[in-house]
């Protein structure tokens, strides 16, 4: 794999004296957790008090994740990848650097290779923790999604 680049997300515009922040790409408002979610998938971009939980990465088919995701932030992941491109012969979710994800991180996963799935598209998840392997067996998310586990944590 070569360098990876840090996942996209569009630009802003500087707001004008009587404008609020806009989207450029669509022309929508911007939310309040815009800065962490670009910060989460932009990892040089400083966010005054606010440092991203974690960070994704990607290059072709493959996604890197680093960090801790949780409860609160399950839905910040959630949104990065059904963003990320991922090509039809399939993706790579590397998980290696990943230092803590609950439940609601792993459903999150499961719901993005269950959308993977129904577009025949499959995931392979690389460098999984064993609790991680472990939680997907027990709360059944194979059977939502089926992925591919290689590989083993840092």
């Amino acid at each position: 794999m070569g360098s990876l680049r840090a996942h996209g997300a569009p630009t802003t515009s500087s707001p004008g004296p009587r404008d609020s922040p806009r989207c450029a790409r669509d022309g929508g408002e911007l939310t309040e957790e815009a800065p962490a979610d670009v910060a989460s998938v932009r990892p040089l971009l400083h966010v005054p008090g606010r440092l991203p939980h974690f960070r994704v990465v990607f290059e072709d088919d493959h996604l890197a994740v680093a960090g801790s995701i949780d409860t609160f932030t399950a839905h910040r992941l959630a949104r990065v990848l059904v963003s990320s491109p991922v090509r039809e012969e399939g993706a790579v979710l590397d998980l290696r650097l990943v230092q803590f994800m609950d439940v609601a991180a792993s459903r999150a996963v499961a719901r993005w290779a269950h959308n993977l799935g129904v577009r025949a598209v499959s995931l392979e998840t690389r460098g999984a923790s064993p609790l991680l392997r472990r939680m997907w067996n027990v709360l059944a998310l194979d059977e939502i999604a089926p992925v591919t586990f290689t590989g083993t944590a840092a």
